[in-house]
């Protein structure tokens, strides 16, 4: 990871889960040494929190049967 950030291989980093939907990392530490990835979200991480969000609001279709209606 480290290595791919120096060269620029590595151009965006992100978490995502449930309650979180998608969280940019933009630096990380290893060996007392932070390393920076971005400072903004990046393409993927965008488009996706887009995409995930925009399932849950119902301004996308739901093409994976992941949203359920509660009544």
């Amino acid at each position: 990871m480290v290595e791919g950030i120096k060269s620029k291989k590595v151009t965006e980093c992100f978490g995502a889960g449930t309650a979180a939907v998608v969280s940019p990392v933009g630096k990380i530490g290893y060996k007392d040494e932070v390393h920076v990835i971005s400072e903004t979200a990046g393409p993927w991480s965008q488009k996706i929190f887009d995409t995930l969000t925009g399932i849950q609001y119902g301004k996308l279709a739901d093409k994976y049967g992941w949203v359920y209606k509660i009544h």
